[in-house]
């Protein structure tokens, strides 16, 4: 008997089952970017459908007509703006040009697909992988909290934990216990889980049901839908759980930040809804929706959620930087702060080795706090993306295999990741067995919601120097080509590793800086700087590559200590995998922006940019933290390497772009990584 479709998740265990059944294919089977599924290559491709912010008081209806639209839907989180479907994606691009020029027209994109897939570490071998609520009178007083949940502690033979948050074995943790001690816990804090939904009633998590919303099903329940499976619609509220499950409640777990709450925000991750759900045809499966729902769920609760945890991402590198890159910049300007994976591009298999540097991902951009993935015993996860634009990392799986994996929530009643598992943790609520950077992410998210309670005007920019300052060493003696030659101190002091960023996060060092009543942070001062030049061949298979001078004068322009450091490149390279980027500071620190890879397993030869809505190759800007605190006065110098023989190419863009500022404490003046020493000694 074909088992029935219901429009919204329910409880019911045959229903479950008759999930599962229909989904036993894809249990065992992660949607990565070289499965066989071709709906996975239509991330980033042109929709029939345009994304437009109007004017206020314009009549959509009216607008609409006018160019013979129809208004698909309205969004939630941003006002005025609207979907609207044309005949076909040729209407859509030709119609386009036309409506950037109508006065009523705020911004206009197109509609793209986007797959969107979950950072749950896979099985080695897969290819891919200012309104403040502090003193609600519902939250627990102000702590020193203490964890007397019933999972935190090891049992030995049982489980190990949360291991992540403190442990005696010897592993690292982020010293949660020592935060909460300062009387940081993450009260009147929430934290945006943006994600496959969560489930409301689960017991052990605090979720906001006005700030909470689903994107997919366009209602305010954001539960997940339990007939896709499990592997995926779980993922949710684990993520919840490692921010912020209730600590205090003898319960379970308890989150990094337990007395945060969540506003639970579903968006279409790849197999985490079903087609009818959109309301689009069918042939795009489960797999494939629009950039306008995840947007949507960027800009929504703009003024009360106050951290957005992001444990997601695109299958491919150099994925088109859409109008959700202009929603993280916009809400981040605001003050919200935007934690996102790195992402699970690693992997070891028969075939080799696979390298990902996170640079090449869609929302690394300066505006949110990429987090890598630590295992256990202190070395970079083996599914971990690596880069320039990381900013931190945090405790994880070790492998996707690997035990421990981390003890969060799971989806109740035995629906959940416990339903997959062949050893089940005691408790069907719990698992224990989270992981990828989707796990580490979380970790972040609610240590910055500690952060967040003790200094309100904590955002992105604050966020960083906090990290920059209170992150430690890990794995001191890693020198593996992805670490760009393990840990390097830049010319300002600040130490930096590609696998790590500033370093594992720590919970008390972060809380303890975060609470200094002296603490200032200068405004932000940008500078960017184009080549005038002609496409210039890159040598091919040529160490000393070809290099680009770029002067600044700080005696012309207004100038700070570094903060992030960009270049924007189009290449034109029939295998840009085999192709690296450099920059070299006027300090003389010699930094990797962009890591070759593997070509083989890149199915676009179109060379290292983005095609913008007008059919342009735009350049695509790659993110440095490495350079954070150095002078930025004098020549800087761009090089571009081909790393082997038999295809070569041409580079005919190049940008520069700095970003200054430095956290001064009152009167007193220090390196800029040199803070927290001085100041938590």
């Amino acid at each position: 008997m074909p088992c029935p479709f219901f429009p919204r998740p329910t409880r019911s265990i045959p229903a479950l089952v008759c999930a599962v059944a229909l989904n036993v294919g894809l249990i065992n089977k992660p949607a990565h970017a070289e499965d066989k599924d071709p709906m996975l290559s239509m991330n980033g491709q042109e929709s029939p459908e345009l994304l437009v912010y109007l004017a206020e008081k314009t009549d959509a209806g009216q607008w609409a007509a006018h160019y013979g639209l129809k208004i698909r839907r309205k969004l939630v989180g941003k006002a005025d703006a609207y979907v609207f479907a044309t005949p076909s994606v040729e209407d859509a691009r030709k119609l386009l040009s036309i409506i950037r020029q109508d006065g009523a027209v705020i911004r206009a994109f197109n509609n793209r697909y986007v797959v969107a897939l979950t950072q749950e570490a896979e099985p080695c071998g897969d290819p891919w992988e200012e309104s403040h609520c502090w003193n609600e009178p519902d939250l627990p007083p102000i702590p020193p909290f203490t964890p007397f949940e019933n999972y935190f502690y090891p049992q030995t033979g049982v489980h190990a934990g949360q291991w992540h948050l403190y442990n005696d074995f010897g592993w690292i943790h982020i010293d949660a216990p020592d935060a909460w001690q300062q009387g940081a816990a993450g009260t009147g804090v929430v934290i945006g889980v943006v994600d496959s939904g969560v489930e409301m009633s689960h017991p052990d998590l605090v979720v906001r049901p006005t700030l909470s919303y689903d994107f997919v099903h366009e209602d305010d329940d954001p539960s997940p839908n339990l007939f896709v499976s499990p592997l995926y619609y779980s993922h949710g509220t684990a993520v919840a759980g490692v921010a912020a499950a209730r600590g205090g409640n003898g319960l379970g777990v308890t989150g990094v930040a337990p007395y945060a709450s969540i506003a639970a925000l579903r968006v279409p991750l790849a197999n985490t809804f079903a087609p009818s759900e959109l309301g689009d045809p069918s042939e795009l499966g489960g797999v494939v929706s629009t950039a306008d729902r995840i947007l949507d769920a960027i800009y929504f609760g703009d003024q009360a959620i106050h951290i957005k945890n992001h444990s997601y991402g695109s299958p491919y590198p150099y994925a088109i930087r859409d109008a959700r890159v202009v929603a993280l910049q916009e809400t981040s300007a605001n003050g919200m702060i935007h934690v996102v994976a790195a992402g699970n591009g690693q992997r070891f298999d028969d075939g080799g080795f696979t390298r990902r540097d996170a640079s090449a991902r869609t929302y690394s951009i300066p505006e949110v706090i990429t987090v890598a993935a630590v295992g256990p015993e202190g070395h970079h996860a083996d599914y971990s993306n690596y880069g320039a634009s990381i900013v931190v990392s945090a405790p994880s799986r070790a492998c996707a295999d690997c035990d421990p994996g981390l003890l969060t929530t799971d989806v109740t009643g035995g629906h959940g990741y416990n339903n997959l598992s062949g050893n089940l943790f005691p408790d069907p609520d719990y698992t224990d067995t989270f992981g990828g950077t989707s796990g580490a992410t979380p970790v972040v998210s609610g240590a910055l919601a500690l952060a967040k309670q003790l200094r309100p005007e904590l955002n992105s920019r604050w966020a960083k120097h906090l990290l920059a300052n209170s992150s430690q060493v890990v794995d001191p003696e890693d020198h593996s080509p992805e670490s760009d030659g393990g840990w390097q101190e830049n010319a300002a002091g600040c130490r930096f590793n590609q696998n790590y960023g500033f370093g594992l996060v720590n919970a008390d060092r972060l809380v303890a800086l975060a609470g200094l009543k002296d603490l200032e942070l200068t405004p932000l001062l940008t500078w960017d700087q184009a080549l005038r030049m002609k496409p210039t061949a890159i040598p091919d298979a040529d160490k000393t590559g070809v290099h680009f001078p770029i002067d600044f004068d700080s005696h012309k322009n207004p100038a700070d200590a570094l903060e992030e450091v960009g270049v924007s490149l189009r290449v034109d390279h029939a295998r840009r995998g085999e192709v690296e980027i450099w920059l070299v500071s006027p300090s003389g620190s010699k930094r990797r922006m962009m890591h070759r890879y593997d070509s083989d397993h890149d199915p676009f030869t179109t060379g290292i940019g983005a095609v913008d809505d007008d059919g342009q190759i735009q350049p695509w800007t790659f993110w440095s933290h490495a350079f954070w605190g150095e002078n930025p006065h004098g020549q800087w110098t761009v090089i571009v390497i081909d790393t082997e023989r038999g295809t070569t190419g041409t580079v005919d863009a190049i940008q520069l772009h700095l970003r200054m500022g430095r956290l001064k404490a009152g009167n007193l003046q220090f390196e800029s990584c040199d803070l927290g020493q001085h100041l938590l000694s």
